[in-house]
Protein backbone atom coordinates (compact mmCIF):
# COMPACT_ATOMS: atom_id res chain seq x y z
CA UNK A 1 0.00 0.00 0.00
CA UNK A 2 1.12 3.47 -1.10
CA UNK A 3 0.23 6.54 1.17
CA UNK A 4 0.61 10.16 1.76
CA UNK A 5 1.75 9.67 5.30
CA UNK A 6 1.54 7.01 8.42
CA UNK A 7 0.02 7.72 11.63
CA UNK A 8 2.37 6.05 14.90
CA UNK A 9 1.42 7.71 17.60
CA UNK A 10 -1.21 5.34 18.67
CA UNK A 11 1.27 1.40 18.98
CA UNK A 12 -2.63 -0.73 18.87
CA UNK A 13 -3.48 0.67 14.90
CA UNK A 14 -1.12 2.49 12.41
CA UNK A 15 -2.74 5.26 11.10
CA UNK A 16 -2.43 6.05 6.92
CA UNK A 17 -4.17 8.99 4.86
CA UNK A 18 -4.52 9.12 1.72
CA UNK A 19 -3.91 5.19 0.88
CA UNK A 20 -4.09 3.06 -2.33
CA UNK A 21 -3.08 -0.43 -3.07
CA UNK A 22 -0.81 -1.08 -5.84
CA UNK A 23 -0.33 -4.99 -5.34
CA UNK A 24 -2.74 -6.80 -3.72
CA UNK A 25 -6.10 -6.60 -5.89
CA UNK A 26 -6.20 -10.33 -6.23
CA UNK A 27 -6.16 -10.62 -2.42
CA UNK A 28 -8.75 -8.03 -1.66
CA UNK A 29 -11.08 -9.48 -4.21
CA UNK A 30 -10.81 -12.97 -1.85
CA UNK A 31 -11.18 -11.37 0.84
CA UNK A 32 -14.15 -9.30 0.15
CA UNK A 33 -15.70 -12.54 -1.66
CA UNK A 34 -15.40 -14.33 1.46
CA UNK A 35 -15.78 -11.86 4.41
CA UNK A 36 -18.31 -13.78 5.98
CA UNK A 37 -15.91 -16.89 6.88
CA UNK A 38 -13.30 -14.03 8.24
CA UNK A 39 -12.83 -14.11 11.60
CA UNK A 40 -10.77 -11.89 14.06
CA UNK A 41 -7.90 -14.77 13.93
CA UNK A 42 -6.94 -13.99 10.29
CA UNK A 43 -3.62 -12.04 10.18
CA UNK A 44 -2.26 -10.58 6.80
CA UNK A 45 1.13 -9.25 5.90
CA UNK A 46 1.14 -5.85 4.70
CA UNK A 47 3.79 -3.37 3.67
CA UNK A 48 2.68 -0.13 3.64
CA UNK A 49 5.17 2.93 1.73
CA UNK A 50 4.39 6.69 3.07
CA UNK A 51 5.42 8.70 -0.28
CA UNK A 52 4.14 12.11 0.63
CA UNK A 53 3.87 13.61 -2.59
CA UNK A 54 6.49 12.12 -4.78
CA UNK A 55 4.90 10.91 -7.97
CA UNK A 56 7.78 9.47 -9.57
CA UNK A 57 8.44 7.10 -7.34
CA UNK A 58 5.20 6.52 -6.61
CA UNK A 59 4.91 5.05 -10.40
CA UNK A 60 8.55 2.97 -9.64
CA UNK A 61 7.31 0.90 -7.13
CA UNK A 62 3.93 0.09 -8.49
CA UNK A 63 6.07 -0.38 -11.68
CA UNK A 64 8.31 -3.11 -9.62
CA UNK A 65 5.62 -4.55 -7.34
CA UNK A 66 3.52 -6.06 -10.20
CA UNK A 67 7.00 -7.00 -12.63
CA UNK A 68 8.98 -9.25 -10.11
CA UNK A 69 9.98 -11.75 -12.88
CA UNK A 70 9.58 -12.75 -16.89
CA UNK A 71 6.54 -14.94 -16.30
CA UNK A 72 4.19 -12.08 -15.42
CA UNK A 73 5.50 -10.06 -17.78
CA UNK A 74 4.51 -12.91 -20.18
CA UNK A 75 1.15 -12.61 -18.27
CA UNK A 76 0.63 -9.21 -19.26
CA UNK A 77 1.42 -9.47 -22.99
CA UNK A 78 -0.95 -12.05 -23.63
CA UNK A 79 -3.92 -9.50 -24.42
CA UNK A 80 -1.83 -7.82 -26.34
CA UNK A 81 -3.35 -8.15 -30.11
CA UNK A 82 -0.15 -8.99 -31.32
CA UNK A 83 0.05 -12.11 -29.20
CA UNK A 84 -3.75 -12.74 -30.12
CA UNK A 85 -3.21 -12.26 -33.70
CA UNK A 86 -0.20 -14.75 -33.93
CA UNK A 87 -2.02 -16.89 -31.76
CA UNK A 88 -4.68 -17.03 -33.98
CA UNK A 89 -2.12 -17.37 -37.14
CA UNK A 90 -0.33 -20.48 -35.68
CA UNK A 91 -3.60 -22.03 -35.04
CA UNK A 92 -4.74 -21.92 -38.90
CA UNK A 93 -1.40 -23.12 -39.81
CA UNK A 94 -2.68 -26.60 -38.82
CA UNK A 95 0.94 -28.11 -38.84
CA UNK A 96 1.20 -30.79 -36.60
CA UNK A 97 -1.55 -29.56 -34.29
CA UNK A 98 0.66 -26.62 -33.29
CA UNK A 99 -0.94 -24.03 -30.71
CA UNK A 100 1.26 -20.55 -29.19
CA UNK A 101 0.77 -20.48 -25.95
CA UNK A 102 0.96 -16.50 -24.42
CA UNK A 103 0.07 -17.45 -20.82
CA UNK A 104 1.16 -19.81 -18.54
CA UNK A 105 -1.41 -22.12 -17.42
CA UNK A 106 -3.14 -22.32 -20.95
CA UNK A 107 -4.69 -26.13 -21.28
CA UNK A 108 -3.82 -27.29 -24.83
CA UNK A 109 -4.55 -30.98 -24.72
CA UNK A 110 -3.32 -32.92 -27.00
CA UNK A 111 -1.83 -30.11 -28.71
CA UNK A 112 2.36 -29.64 -29.67
CA UNK A 113 2.43 -26.37 -27.62
CA UNK A 114 4.92 -23.78 -28.55
CA UNK A 115 5.43 -21.29 -25.93
CA UNK A 116 5.80 -17.46 -27.16
CA UNK A 117 8.99 -16.68 -25.38
CA UNK A 118 10.59 -19.74 -27.29
CA UNK A 119 9.75 -18.60 -30.34
CA UNK A 120 11.17 -15.24 -29.52
CA UNK A 121 14.12 -16.68 -28.85
CA UNK A 122 14.46 -18.84 -31.87
CA UNK A 123 13.52 -15.44 -34.62
CA UNK A 124 16.28 -13.42 -32.45
CA UNK A 125 18.71 -16.37 -33.55
CA UNK A 126 17.76 -16.69 -36.90
CA UNK A 127 16.05 -13.80 -37.80
CA UNK A 128 17.29 -11.20 -36.53
CA UNK A 129 20.61 -12.38 -36.41
CA UNK A 130 21.16 -11.88 -32.26
CA UNK A 131 21.95 -15.67 -30.90
CA UNK A 132 24.25 -13.69 -28.03
CA UNK A 133 20.96 -12.69 -26.79
CA UNK A 134 19.02 -15.86 -26.61
CA UNK A 135 20.25 -16.64 -22.59
CA UNK A 136 18.17 -13.38 -21.74
CA UNK A 137 14.63 -15.35 -21.85
CA UNK A 138 13.47 -12.95 -19.99
CA UNK A 139 13.77 -10.04 -22.45
CA UNK A 140 11.53 -11.74 -25.08
CA UNK A 141 8.57 -10.87 -23.52
CA UNK A 142 9.48 -7.35 -22.06
CA UNK A 143 11.82 -4.80 -23.46
CA UNK A 144 12.26 -6.88 -26.23
CA UNK A 145 8.76 -7.57 -27.39
CA UNK A 146 8.28 -4.71 -29.36
CA UNK A 147 11.59 -5.35 -31.72
CA UNK A 148 10.93 -9.48 -31.87
CA UNK A 149 6.94 -9.54 -32.59
CA UNK A 150 6.00 -5.88 -33.26
CA UNK A 151 7.51 -6.05 -37.21
CA UNK A 152 4.93 -6.03 -40.00
CA UNK A 153 6.75 -9.03 -41.54
CA UNK A 154 5.79 -11.46 -38.06
CA UNK A 155 3.37 -14.14 -38.82
CA UNK A 156 2.16 -17.45 -36.80
CA UNK A 157 3.98 -19.09 -39.93
CA UNK A 158 7.29 -17.15 -38.91
CA UNK A 159 7.37 -18.27 -35.65
CA UNK A 160 6.35 -22.11 -36.12
CA UNK A 161 9.06 -21.97 -38.98
CA UNK A 162 11.74 -20.69 -37.07
CA UNK A 163 11.32 -22.68 -34.20
CA UNK A 164 11.86 -25.78 -36.14
CA UNK A 165 15.22 -24.69 -37.74
CA UNK A 166 16.28 -24.23 -34.21
CA UNK A 167 15.25 -27.22 -32.96
CA UNK A 168 16.59 -29.12 -35.80
CA UNK A 169 19.85 -28.14 -34.00
CA UNK A 170 19.37 -30.66 -31.65
CA UNK A 171 19.81 -33.84 -33.44
CA UNK A 172 23.38 -32.33 -35.04
CA UNK A 173 25.20 -31.36 -31.23
CA UNK A 174 26.44 -35.10 -30.78
CA UNK A 175 28.50 -33.99 -33.57
CA UNK A 176 30.84 -31.60 -31.54
CA UNK A 177 34.03 -32.49 -30.24
CA UNK A 178 33.35 -30.86 -26.97
CA UNK A 179 29.97 -32.05 -25.97
CA UNK A 180 30.12 -29.81 -23.21
CA UNK A 181 29.86 -26.96 -25.73
CA UNK A 182 27.44 -29.10 -27.76
CA UNK A 183 25.07 -29.23 -25.19
CA UNK A 184 25.42 -25.72 -23.86
CA UNK A 185 21.95 -23.80 -24.28
CA UNK A 186 22.98 -20.66 -27.05
CA UNK A 187 24.96 -23.78 -29.11
CA UNK A 188 22.32 -24.32 -31.03
CA UNK A 189 21.17 -20.67 -31.24
CA UNK A 190 24.50 -19.85 -32.95
CA UNK A 191 24.30 -22.56 -34.58
CA UNK A 192 20.95 -22.05 -35.97
CA UNK A 193 22.05 -18.42 -37.02
CA UNK A 194 25.56 -19.43 -38.87
CA UNK A 195 23.70 -21.86 -40.64
CA UNK A 196 21.02 -19.39 -41.91
CA UNK A 197 23.45 -16.58 -42.81
CA UNK A 198 25.02 -19.14 -45.00
CA UNK A 199 21.69 -20.38 -47.01
CA UNK A 200 20.82 -16.48 -47.15
CA UNK A 201 23.14 -16.43 -49.74
CA UNK A 202 21.10 -17.85 -51.62
CA UNK A 203 18.36 -15.04 -52.97
CA UNK A 204 15.18 -17.52 -53.17
CA UNK A 205 15.93 -19.00 -49.58
CA UNK A 206 16.63 -15.90 -48.45
CA UNK A 207 13.09 -15.06 -49.85
CA UNK A 208 11.35 -18.00 -48.06
CA UNK A 209 13.46 -17.52 -44.57
CA UNK A 210 11.44 -13.70 -45.01
CA UNK A 211 8.26 -15.34 -45.36
CA UNK A 212 7.81 -19.00 -45.42
CA UNK A 213 3.69 -19.02 -45.70
CA UNK A 214 4.05 -20.75 -49.19
CA UNK A 215 6.17 -23.45 -47.58
CA UNK A 216 3.51 -24.43 -45.45
CA UNK A 217 1.06 -24.27 -47.73
CA UNK A 218 3.06 -26.40 -50.30
CA UNK A 219 3.63 -29.11 -47.08
CA UNK A 220 7.37 -28.55 -47.79
CA UNK A 221 8.10 -27.38 -44.71
CA UNK A 222 9.42 -30.82 -43.04
CA UNK A 223 11.47 -31.35 -46.33
CA UNK A 224 13.32 -27.55 -46.14
CA UNK A 225 14.02 -28.04 -42.16
CA UNK A 226 15.29 -31.46 -43.21
CA UNK A 227 17.93 -30.08 -45.71
CA UNK A 228 18.92 -27.54 -43.13
CA UNK A 229 19.53 -29.47 -40.50
CA UNK A 230 22.38 -31.14 -43.14
CA UNK A 231 23.60 -27.89 -43.65
CA UNK A 232 24.32 -27.80 -39.45
CA UNK A 233 26.08 -31.00 -39.81
CA UNK A 234 28.87 -29.93 -41.82
CA UNK A 235 28.52 -26.60 -40.26
CA UNK A 236 29.76 -27.97 -37.50
CA UNK A 237 32.60 -29.99 -38.93
CA UNK A 238 33.84 -26.32 -39.60
CA UNK A 239 33.27 -25.19 -36.11
CA UNK A 240 35.08 -28.16 -34.76
CA UNK A 241 38.44 -27.04 -36.49
CA UNK A 242 37.78 -23.38 -35.83
CA UNK A 243 36.92 -24.51 -32.26
CA UNK A 244 39.84 -26.88 -32.10
CA UNK A 245 42.74 -24.33 -33.00
CA UNK A 246 41.08 -21.59 -29.96
CA UNK A 247 41.30 -24.07 -27.41
CA UNK A 248 45.06 -25.02 -28.43
CA UNK A 249 45.66 -21.15 -28.00
CA UNK A 250 43.54 -21.41 -25.03
CA UNK A 251 41.63 -18.21 -26.65
CA UNK A 252 37.97 -20.03 -26.24
CA UNK A 253 35.59 -20.11 -23.58
CA UNK A 254 32.37 -21.02 -24.64
CA UNK A 255 30.79 -19.31 -21.85
CA UNK A 256 32.04 -16.22 -22.43
CA UNK A 257 32.16 -16.42 -26.47
CA UNK A 258 28.45 -17.38 -27.09
CA UNK A 259 27.31 -14.28 -25.39
CA UNK A 260 29.65 -11.82 -27.63
CA UNK A 261 28.53 -10.27 -30.37
CA UNK A 262 31.97 -9.79 -31.99
CA UNK A 263 32.77 -13.18 -31.06
CA UNK A 264 29.26 -14.54 -32.92
CA UNK A 265 29.80 -12.12 -36.01
CA UNK A 266 33.68 -13.09 -36.49
CA UNK A 267 32.66 -16.82 -36.46
CA UNK A 268 29.78 -17.01 -38.55
CA UNK A 269 31.76 -14.55 -41.18
CA UNK A 270 34.46 -17.89 -40.72
CA UNK A 271 31.46 -20.51 -41.29
CA UNK A 272 29.95 -18.41 -44.39
CA UNK A 273 33.67 -18.58 -45.94
CA UNK A 274 34.27 -22.11 -45.13
CA UNK A 275 31.44 -23.74 -46.70
CA UNK A 276 32.01 -21.22 -49.92
CA UNK A 277 35.21 -22.87 -50.08
CA UNK A 278 33.85 -26.54 -50.14
CA UNK A 279 31.02 -25.78 -52.52
CA UNK A 280 34.22 -24.39 -55.33
CA UNK A 281 36.16 -27.69 -53.81
CA UNK A 282 32.57 -29.51 -54.23
CA UNK A 283 32.82 -31.27 -51.32
CA UNK A 284 29.24 -29.91 -50.57
CA UNK A 285 26.52 -29.04 -52.64
CA UNK A 286 25.49 -25.44 -53.60
CA UNK A 287 22.39 -24.24 -51.62
CA UNK A 288 20.60 -23.53 -54.88
CA UNK A 289 20.83 -26.82 -55.78
CA UNK A 290 20.07 -27.96 -52.02
CA UNK A 291 17.21 -26.48 -52.14
CA UNK A 292 16.10 -26.51 -55.29
CA UNK A 293 13.10 -28.58 -54.92
CA UNK A 294 11.54 -26.85 -51.96
CA UNK A 295 11.91 -22.99 -53.11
Amino acid sequence: MLCSAIDETNTERLGIHDYVVVNGAQSLTSLLSSKASITADLRVLVKVVALGDDAQLSEKITHNSNNQNAIKARDQKSNNPIQQRLKKEVAALKYSDFVLEVKQGELNPKKEVLRNEDSGLALLAVELGEPWTCHQKYKVMDESHAKIFGRSDVTGAKLVFCHLLVESMLGVLDGFDDPVFGHYNLTKYFLAHAVSQIVRGEEAVKAVLTDPRKLFAEGKVDDFVKVFAGIASTTVDDLNAEIGELIEEDKFDHKRDLKSPIWCKTMTGKLVSAYKKDVKRKRVDPIDDLFSEYI
